[in-house]
């Protein structure tokens, strides 16, 4: 990430550093508690395959591993890919959406938004009073239409 921020400026180190904080936010929701209306609707782990992340990352992944709601992916390029779930409902999201920024997607969910910069990219989806959040951090990192389609994937599987 050193280079992208180098090159990117100020702007986009302080865009970079709330869309870490919005991650954070989403997964402590869930491991404090708040979001276990969420573990009824399956394990984070179900929610994608590895092939499936395999294919819009465009490198290998190895199986995910699980902590409270939460499921990350390790590439074989040196990046990670995480999908979580909570509860929160639009209030969570709309904080979301609020620090962060990012693009309204459609046709995901109830709402949707898509942010990425450098190596990081993110999308926050809501369906119903579930929160979903996709990320990747690393090398590769893709685009809106391939996070869209992941997201797409896992809202079916919620």
């Amino acid at each position: 990430m050193g280079d992208s921020y180098r090159t990117a400026g100020r702007g986009a180190g302080r865009k970079i550093g709330a869309l870490f904080a919005v991650a954070a936010m989403t997964a402590g929701l869930s491991a404090c508690g708040l979001g276990d209306d969420a573990t009824a609707l399956g394990k984070p782990c179900s929610l994608l395959k590895a092939d499936e992340i395999q294919t819009a990352l465009g490198q290998a992944v190895k199986d995910g591993t699980q902590a409270q709601n939460v499921c990350d992916w390790a590439t074989d390029g040196g990046g990670k890919f995480s999908a979580g779930i909570s509860g929160g409902g639009s209030g969570l999201f709309d904080s979301a959406l609020r620090t962060a920024g990012g693009t309204a997607v459609s046709g995901v969910g109830d709402k949707a938004t898509y942010a990425g910069i450098g190596q990081y990219t993110f999308i926050q989806v809501l369906k119903g009073q579930t929160n979903l959040r996709l990320d990747y951090t690393g090398p590769g990192a893709p685009d809106e239409a391939k996070m869209t389609d992941l997201a797409r994937k896992a809202v079916s599987r919620l």
